[in-house]
């Protein structure tokens, strides 16, 4: 375990586009007793902006667990809630979900008579009602294996259909110390399969196996794969490497990149790819322990060679406990990245003064694809959360979580919104709920945030072997049951209530602080005033743009302050002085 840092406190006074949409939002959904986990979210496919949120429901002592699903309009209101038994099996959980038409297809993993099935499920995206579901035989009926992606696509000769990646093991719980192999298996729209592809390294005299294929993306000659590959490090180590990996439409090998990083001397593994038409172009985001910092590894996609003037990793010195979840591009700008994810453990003061403790708070950065220079603004939104134990999946049991990467960002069909999924452990409970976030493309919000402001360092890395083979593949069917759910709603605070509409640009930085606040805003004020928790107040004064307002005689404490365009109150917010 890594030691906590106290990180200072940006709060931002957001900077706010209108696009004559509905709101951004913060909201929480949760249920008595019950812990949201292994959350994804996905938009919808009907042009609504509504989107699909999946995950599992375990009860409170994190022993039994149902899928969910549910679908929420572009407000922030549930349109339906529902979760999913099956008679077959003993439990089944949910690792994935993707949307096509009106149908949502899930993966995961089902419990039958023992052994854990890959398993493929479509249900009804008006609904939530089921429609179809099978399950897998992957290397032999013995071993153990979940589906961890879901993709639609209608590749190469076989039509429309599923490709999902996973990994297999011959035990259970998975252990890196087991026999693992990372798996491909393309079905057609009955979920009928076509083929399978086992994804192994073959290390001599390893006793550690960290095979598996997390993350499938197509591009136009076949399927890129990502995850993790047993390698050896230069000083004959067996670690974890990056899985960087190619296959064509009919499951066949094109080409191998897979590597470790040479600055990295622990455990290190690739989450999720963004394949851009314009470059032709891989842009595949990478996490990497030691520090524990991410980056990005940029891949043509035809040859496979690793082009090192755009590839990149990002250290944070004061809180390297950052780990990439997904990359995609950028809606403000074509030749950004978008790289959104979870800090492990994050330690900050809130508007009241309480210090929380948030596990697996989301951040979303943008970076230039081709330098990897960070592009402002930089956000995490604090939430406070401890991740429930004791679970097999659960993020954080060891230093890097080594198979399971959610997609935890999806953007709206008219290129404008973001969503975003994490969990929040509220005060006055011990269980977890599900945190979502709507963001404009600044991907601001009314929330608390952090600030970020990491170090840009060069790819360095040697070659790792991955081979792949076809595979035999059965499949039987399953049944599923859905059940509707009530859930409580909560908000989050944004401080102090201002409407913030027609504020345009506002940043008050730094915060916390100890001697000066700056001031950015794009409207023109006269006057500030700053009170105490009491409501007294301490300062009135002239203000003067591009002046730093002068706080370093304060006794530390949190104070508000208040900005006015002649006698009109423009803005309020809170600050920290230490």
């Amino acid at each position: 375990m890594k030691p906590k840092y106290f990180l200072h406190i940006f709060l931002f006074l957001s900077m706010v586009v209108v696009y004559g949409q509905t709101p951004t939002f913060q909201v929480t959904k949760g249920i008595d007793d019950r812990h949201f986990h292994d959350l994804n979210i996905e938009l919808s496919d009907d042009g609504t902006n509504d989107f699909i949120v999946a995950g599992n429901l375990f009860d409170s002592g994190m022993q039994n667990y149902y899928p969910f699903l549910m679908r929420v309009d572009n407000a922030g209101n549930v349109m339906w809630f529902m979760d999913y038994m099956a008679p077959e099996m003993e439990k089944a959980r949910c690792f994935d979900i993707v949307v096509h038409g009106d149908i949502i297809a899930m993966t995961g993993s089902a419990d039958i008579q023992g052994i854990h099935k890959m398993f493929i499920a479509e249900f009804s995206s008006t609904s939530g009602v089921f429609f179809n579901s099978k399950y897998y035989d992957i290397v032999v009926p013995t071993f153990h294996a979940r589906g961890l992606h879901i993709i639609t696509t209608e590749s190469g000769d076989l039509g429309p259909g599923y490709a999902v990646g996973g990994f297999a093991s011959d035990q259970y719980p998975f252990s890196p110390g087991n026999s693992n192999f990372g798996f491909v298996v393309r079905t057609d729209a009955m979920l009928n399969p076509f083929w399978n592809t086992i994804v192994n390294t073959n290390v001599t005299g390893a006793n550690i196996d960290f095979d598996m294929v997390n993350h499938v993306t197509e591009t136009p000659t076949g399927f890129f794969l990502t995850g993790g590959a047993t390698t050896l490090t230069t000083n004959s180590a067996i670690v974890q490497g990056v899985l960087a990996h190619k296959i064509d439409f009919s499951g066949n090998f094109i080409w191998d990149s897979s590597y470790v990083n040479v600055t990295a001397d622990m455990n290190n593994l690739s989450v999720d790819a963004y394949y851009d038409t314009g470059t032709q172009k891989l842009f595949m985001l990478c996490n990497y322990e030691h520090t524990t910092y991410f980056g990005n590894t940029t891949i043509d996609d035809v040859t496979g060679v690793i082009d090192l003037t755009r590839s990149w990793v990002a250290i944070d010195t004061d809180n390297p406990d950052k780990y990439g979840f997904s990359i995609r591009n950028s809606v403000m700008n074509p030749n950004n990245l978008l790289i959104s994810g979870y800090d492990r453990d994050e330690t900050w003061v809130d508007d009241d003064g309480v210090t929380q403790n948030g596990q697996t708070n989301i951040f979303v950065y943008e970076f230039d694809m081709n330098t990897g220079v960070m592009q402002p603004p930089a956000l995490q939104y604090l939430v406070p959360h401890i991740e429930p134990q004791p679970d097999e999946f659960n993020f954080w049991n060891i230093q890097m979580p080594v198979i399971y990467y959610p997609e935890i960002t999806s953007l709206s069909s008219d290129m404008v919104n973001y969503y975003h999924v994490g969990y929040r452990t509220r005060n006055s409970v011990n269980f977890t709920e599900v945190e979502l976030v709507k963001t404009k493309g600044d991907k601001m919000n009314d929330c608390e945030n952090l600030d970020f402001s990491p170090n840009i360092l060069a790819l360095e890395y040697f070659a790792a072997v991955v081979l792949s083979n076809i595979d035999d593949v059965m499949s039987e069917p399953i049944f599923f049951f859905e059940n509707p759910l009530p859930h409580n709603v909560y908000t989050c605070d944004p401080g102090i209530g201002v409407d913030e509409g027609e504020l345009g640009l506002f940043r008050l930085f730094p915060n916390p602080t100890k001697d000066y606040l700056n001031v950015e805003i794009s409207q023109t004020i006269n006057s500030y005033k700053i009170t105490d928790s009491l409501g007294r107040v301490l300062v009135q004064n002239v203000f003067q743009q591009g002046t730093p307002i002068d706080v370093s005689y304060l006794e530390s404490s949190i104070y508000i302050i208040e900005f006015y365009a002649k006698k009109s109150l423009i803005a309020t917010k809170k600050f920290i002085k230490y």
